[in-house]
């Protein structure tokens, strides 16, 4: 597995989005997810699991030798997903929409996609992203339509119940405000997560929902999001990704942000995470910053710090069971969840000193 993986094992420990269904057949869909480590990881999982259960999963991903699915590079029980076989009921099937470039941007391949899976999926995944070092104050801006094509995608394939991790990039602008507002009421639980293995200093941060609903709103909502994607589709605007250059915009999700801003609950939470995660992102640039000043300035021990979050998030080869019975562990996670939105029931609200230490040991 490389470093990316890592991120959905912590997001997993904490939310437990695949051990869910550990007692479960499992539909999953993978998209933006080359070279394959997101893929690899829930096969690995569920190598462990019951071979009279099976998991089925799709995958879309751009076409491109550095970004396409590579099995060469996985595990032993990933690899064998490409051949065709986990075990006699565990399989993955990769798709490249009708365009034959899996970009899931384009209208075609998202109909596409969503016409195989069927709203059997009860694990969406999505970790895209792409280059923007000649832009980098604009790449919340330029990763509009893709936050946008993901969660609607992701929003058309999953089953009553299903969990959805897509990963953004700051939430500052309106668009992605007004997204994240109607994935909060599209699904029972949302909470916008910085994985303790994503860089520090950078933006990045995954929106996590879970329990999805699957509701006339919740179709309606998915309708004007694909509406809004296939309008950018038909512009030749160099601003493309830019969903709020877009006339239809106030059109199709315009009265989504006005009913955003009438949620004071909702305002107050999107205006917590923000703080938070930028007031951090500007330490950690500081602290970045002394070790370029300084050379000989040594940083902690990160390979303990490493072993011990394994330990956190149950990637054990010897143990084959989900037993979170650490008091450390679970406080860690009753922390991560009580900075969850939730517009049906109030947050825990639980202090936790556990991970005050784990984030301050991995600066």
């Amino acid at each position: 597995m490389n470093r990316a993986a890592f991120k959905l094992v912590e997001m997993d420990s904490v939310f437990g989005l695949t051990w869910e269904f550990a007692e479960r057949d499992l539909c999953f869909v993978d998209v933006c997810g080359g070279p394959g480590s997101w893929t690899e990881y829930v096969m690995w999982r569920r190598a462990f699991c019951d071979h009279h259960l099976r998991t089925f999963g799709y995958g879309m991903t751009l076409v491109v030798a550095s970004l396409d699915w590579n099995a060469y590079k996985m595990n032993q029980w990933s690899k064998s997903m490409y051949r065709g076989l986990l075990h006699e009921n565990a399989r993955c099937k990769a798709l490249y929409g009708p365009r034959q470039d899996g970009d899931v941007t384009r209208p075609d391949n998202i109909h596409s996609l969503v016409s195989k899976v069927h709203k059997r999926s009860n694990l969406f995944l999505a970790d895209g992203g792409f280059d923007v070092s000649e832009s980098p104050n604009e790449q919340e801006r330029l990763s509009q339509r893709l936050f946008l094509c993901q969660m609607a995608l992701g929003m058309s394939v999953l089953a009553e119940r299903g969990h959805l991790v897509c990963k953004l990039f700051d939430a500052f602008t309106q668009p992605t405000q007004d997204i994240i507002y109607i994935a909060s009421r599209c699904f029972s639980e949302i909470t916008l997560y910085k994985p303790v293995s994503s860089r520090p200093a950078n933006s990045e941060r995954y929106l996590v929902c879970k329990g999805f609903l699957a509701t006339a709103a919740t179709r309606e909502a998915v309708a004007a999001m694909l509406e809004l994607n296939e309008a950018l589709e038909r512009t030749t605007s160099s601003s493309l990704s830019s969903l709020e250059h877009c006339p239809e915009y106030a059109h199709t999700l315009g009265h989504y942000h006005q009913s955003m801003l009438e949620d004071e609950a909702f305002v107050e939470y999107l205006r917590e995470r923000n703080d938070t995660m930028t007031m951090s992102q500007i330490s950690h640039l500081k602290r970045t910053f002394t070790y370029v000043q300084d050379p000989y300035l040594q940083s902690v021990d990160q390979h303990s710090i490493g072993r011990e979050f394994f330990r956190y998030w149950n990637m054990s080869t010897e143990s084959t069971e989900y037993n979170p019975t650490r008091k450390a562990f679970e406080d860690y996670v009753r922390s991560i969840h009580s900075r969850g939105y939730n517009p049906r029931k109030p947050s825990l609200n639980t202090d936790s000193k556990t991970l005050e230490f784990l984030l301050v040991s991995v600066e």
